[in-house]
């Protein structure tokens, strides 16, 4: 049939699935009809040669799963890992592995939105097969580009097995990622999720390196860049969902550190050298970061929190590792060489308006003044809103601290102010 008229019949599919699948709606699809639909949500996403009616199939099947996994539909899950496992075989079809892995993004992105610990639980119990799966098929897909790369001669234009392989580990990462907060109550006991914490540390190294390289191809950089950016929201999601898991996955203090390391490094790069970069890898470092930043606040208030912000205090074998995560942090992470080094390079560095601002602020003055006005709502998205919020929490929590460096640094802000001929700031004053 015509792809226009089958793209409207998913639709219709997708519309009428609140109001017509559950049993008690009014003119409910039959048992029969639904078990039909449900046999033919796979084959059909696997088979469909068209993206956008794949997408619109992936949600379909997820808006179905919803209701359905597992009481009408068990074998959701072990179909889809079967799926998977054999889409990186050496006679499965080239796009087989996209597919599955679009079909299963839907599903959990749309499970993890399920709010009734009944239905929460029937994820969780899936959860930890289903990342078993997904983590081998990520370290799988990375040795395969990796070993692209390593044999490739140089110059020339990129493998494009290795730029669709480097791909398909962002896809999986994505997965993961949501699977990872909503899928476990206490990521942190869980050994595969420990070693794959592991493997995220060590990757992201090799991707900050991999942005470094000035002479490797462009669209690897490009997709190294992708690969850090899936790696920091993992990881900042589950700093901000699981706080005690957080601290308490391997090397996690260490972790920031390094976080905070290379954001010193990209920033002062981007300011050193702004034509240095194109918008494609500034844009990769003001998101790295960005949530360099939102994981350092996120230490804060772990380690400032109350006890009434956490919930292991109802599990009688977690009470006690709130406490030993603030301590492992505070003494670990949050020093005050470490605080102090924070300050200075917040104020040096991280509240300094770049190239991009200055032109913004050039050709459109009164949106970027709008912006400005309403940055203090935007700290989740912008690196100097977010700097500032991060300066505030030094500020609040270490005041006793800074408070001299501080002052210094406002009268050397100030006497060079003067010397330049402010005198208004002299008048204010």
């Amino acid at each position: 049939m015509p792809v226009e008229l089958r793209f409207l019949s998913l639709i219709q599919l997708k519309n009428g699935i609140d109001k017509y699948w559950r049993k008690s709606a009014t003119n409910a699809i039959d048992q029969d009809e639904r078990s039909k639909i449900r046999s033919r949500l796979l084959p059909s996403g696997i088979n469909e040669t068209q993206q956008k009616l794949g997408n619109l199939n992936a949600i379909l099947l997820a808006k179905i799963a919803r209701y359905d996994f597992p009481t009408q539909w068990p074998s959701l899950m072990d179909e889809i890992m079967d799926l998977l496992r054999q889409s990186v075989q050496p006679n499965a079809p080239p796009k087989q592995l996209w597919r599955v892995l679009l079909i299963t993004h839907h599903l959990i992105k749309e499970l993890s939105t399920i709010r009734l610990n009944r239905q929460i639980a029937n994820l969780r119990a899936v959860a930890p097969n289903l990342f078993s799966v997904l983590g081998e098929l990520y370290q799988y897909k990375f040795q395969q580009w990796q070993n692209t790369l390593a044999n490739e001669k140089g110059g020339g234009n990129p493998h494009l097995q290795a730029v669709d392989d480097m791909s398909d580990c962002e896809y999986v990462l994505k997965i993961m990622r949501r699977l990872l907060v909503s899928g476990y109550e206490f990521p942190h006991t869980n050994e595969t999720v420990q070693n794959f914490w592991r493997t995220t540390i060590s990757h992201m190294q090799l991707y900050i390196q991999m942005l470094h390289e000035d002479n490797l191809n462009p669209a690897y950089r490009h997709s190294a860049g992708r690969l850090l950016k899936q790696i920091a929201k993992l990881h900042v999601n589950v700093a901000h969902d699981h706080q005690v898991s957080f601290a308490l996955l391997p090397n996690s203090p260490a972790l920031v550190s390094h976080y905070w390391e290379s954001a010193k490094t990209l920033r002062q790069r981007q300011i050193d050298t702004p034509d240095d970069n194109g918008m494609d890898l500034a844009s990769t470092y003001d998101g790295y970061n960005l949530r360099a930043l939102l994981l350092l606040r996120a230490s804060f208030a772990l380690v400032w929190a109350g006890e009434s912000n956490f919930k292991y205090k109802k599990v009688a074998e977690l009470t006690e590792e709130p406490a030993r995560a603030k301590q492992m942090f505070r003494s670990d992470l949050l020093t005050d060489p470490f605080i102090l080094d924070l300050y200075n390079n917040l104020i040096q560095y991280f509240f300094y308006y770049l190239q991009s601002d200055i032109e913004e602020f050039t050709t459109e003055a009164e949106e970027w003044e709008a912006k400005e006005e309403h940055a203090g709502d935007s700290f989740e998205r912008s690196v100097r809103p977010c700097a500032e919020r991060l300066f505030l929490d030094i500020t609040l929590h270490y005041k006793e601290l800074i408070l001299q460096p501080l002052l210094g640094k406002l009268a050397t802000m100030c006497g060079e102010l003067l010397r330049t001929g402010c005198f208004a700031l002299y008048i204010l004053i």
